[in-house]
């Protein structure tokens, strides 16, 4: 009967104790345990995991462990005591990054985080996800394979921004340009002198009006010109009228004008091209050959991938260009299917609500001495006026692109109180300053041109 009850103790006492809840130490750091009884063995299922030693203490002889983790992963101790009751303990090792964890759940106080052996387990509500992006990135830094280590169990709760994409395929004949830029440049400065003393709101440009003139003229071309002009005055730089302007000018050709809407960490692509169905042959397996037809884009595609918006007024973008055009050479032609000339560009920029990112150099001009060999080209919407321009095939012209992306809240949308407000503001400047430059004209044909140049203006800006 007593071998009996002891068999009961002692199942009893494994049940209890192996289910018990598993210590976590960190790599190169120890735990130490204490037990009511004296320890008969320990056994350590992983020994290059965990090493177990004994600490002298002559109060509690045999009572205390010393558990030192020496590499990542899992132990399981095996402890006899002196009675012969049996225990488990489990042993979980770990990364040393108590502090960050710590810091992190303070940062993001709906979000649990969790380490078990070396796997970080994420779980709760995050308010966007460049909160999501920006741990992963810290966890990275502090070593943890966020691959194959993190267990991802987090929501957000905020609804993504949608992303508006002005864009303007322009081109820009650099040969009239280039005087033009210059008289532009020596512009800003007469107007740096005629409005030096309107008022305080003026003269808070007059810093940047030298700078931009000097930028302008610096530039080999009018390209380049616009290029530092939209770099310099970001969201102050307004596409819209300075292509009017130039297109007056007879420096800009716009071939194309639309808006694209896209969301937040999606892409939007446009081509400026078309299909072309191409015949592919094959073999059966009877040995029969047998044709197919496969879709082949051509043109420019201009892929745009808003990766993360910060701090809800920059944007980190992703800009994808791609030219693919037929090549006419017999040299890659195969049977009847044309070859194709590939070029293609990645690039990343930080671009603020509303600035303008110039590209431009996206097409040679030899293919506009193709149009012969390939009439198609000439029929390519937006390019086939390219190719056909003679500035552009005698290489004094040039195709860019104009992408101003606008950030757009989907539960916030003032645009039309915000443009209504913006024409009183213009309208309000455009007063000021006509009221403290007029001038006493001696004819009446003087006052209906400067009353035409007001109507103008007005026109322009929708007032």
């Amino acid at each position: 009967m007593k071998y009996i009850l002891k068999i009961i103790a002692l199942l009893f006492f494994i049940v209890s104790f192996g289910f018990s809840q598993t210590i976590t130490i960190e790599k190169n750091s120890y735990r130490i345990v204490e037990f009511d009884k004296m320890i008969k063995n320990i056994k350590v299922s992983d020994s290059k995991t965990a090493e177990v030693s004994f600490i002298q203490d002559d109060s509690m002889p045999l009572q205390k462990l010393k558990i030192l983790g020496k590499e990542f992963g899992n132990a399981t101790l095996l402890i006899t005591f002196y009675d012969n009751v049996i225990v488990s303990q489990d042993i979980n090792i770990v990364r040393n990054i108590r502090s960050i964890l710590s810091a992190l759940e303070h940062r993001y106080p709906k979000v649990k985080i969790i380490q078990s052996n070396d796997n970080i387990i994420l779980d709760g509500t995050l308010d966007s996800i460049q909160d999501r992006n920006t741990i992963i990135d810290i966890l990275k830094k502090a070593g943890i394979d966020t691959d194959t280590k993190l267990i991802d169990f987090t929501t957000t709760d905020k609804t993504k921004k949608m992303l508006r994409l002005k864009l303007y395929i322009t081109e820009i004949n650099n040969t009239k340009g280039t005087e033009l830029k210059n008289n532009w440049a020596v512009g800003y400065r007469n107007y740096l002198r005629g409005y030096t003393n309107v008022d305080a709101t003026q003269q808070n440009f007059n810093s940047f009006i030298p700078n931009l003139s000097n930028l302008m003229e610096s530039a080999v071309t009018l390209t380049g010109g616009l290029t530092a002009g939209a770099n310099y005055l970001g969201k102050n730089f307004n596409v819209g009228m300075t292509l009017k302007y130039l297109s007056s000018a007879g420096a800009a050709t716009i071939l194309h004008e639309s808006t694209i809407l896209t969301v937040e960490e999606k892409s939007a692509k446009f081509l400026a091209g078309g299909e072309l169905m191409v015949e592919q042959q094959t073999i059966n397996a009877s040995g029969i050959p047998v044709s197919s037809y496969m879709e082949k884009e051509y043109g420019i595609i201009l892929e745009v991938l808003a990766t993360k918006i910060i701090n809800g007024e920059y944007i980190d973008l992703t800009l994808i260009t791609k030219s693919t055009q037929i090549d006419p050479s017999s040299a890659t032609k195969v049977g009847n299917v044309p070859g194709f000339k590939n070029q293609s560009i990645e690039t990343n920029v930080i671009v603020r609500d509303g600035a303008t990112i110039v590209l431009g150099g996206l097409i040679k001009n030899d293919q506009s001495r193709d149009i012969s060999k390939v009439p198609l080209l000439g029929d390519i919407p937006i390019l086939g006026h390219l190719f056909r321009s003679k500035d552009f095939q005698n290489e004094n012209s040039e195709l860019v692109f104009f992408i101003t992306p606008e950030i757009v809240e989907p539960s916030n949308n003032t645009q039309i109180q915000e443009f209504e407000n913006t024409k009183e503001q213009m309208k309000e400047q455009i007063n000021t300053i006509e009221e403290k430059s007029k001038i006493k004209l001696p004819s009446s044909k003087n006052e209906k041109e400067s009353s035409s140049h007001t109507k103008i203006v007005n026109d322009i800006f929708g007032l």
